[in-house]
């Protein structure tokens, strides 16, 4: 029997390593969208932005095509400055 594809990835917050958000699946072959509980994307005038539920730190969000949801990733470097 072969193993099922997963269908939930969890993102950990780079400064906490608590939850940050979630990426969810429909099907196997369907693209990755952001769970409904993950924070929301904001942005300002130093770009897109989600504040971790745990830690209350600014996360840093870079353009990427491939990401899932908003075409949206984790920025390499985190600050981890409060929000």
């Amino acid at each position: 029997m072969a193993e099922q594809p997963q269908s939930v990835s969890v993102v950990p917050c780079p400064c906490c390593k608590g939850e940050l958000y979630r990426t969810t699946r429909i099907d196997a072959q369907g693209p990755w969208a952001l769970g409904k509980d993950s924070p929301r994307i904001q942005s300002d005038e130093r770009g897109p932005f989600m504040v971790c539920p745990h830690c209350h730190k600014r996360v840093i969000l870079i353009s990427d095509r491939t990401a899932a949801g908003a075409g949206l990733r984790l920025c390499d470097v985190q600050p981890c400055v409060s929000a």
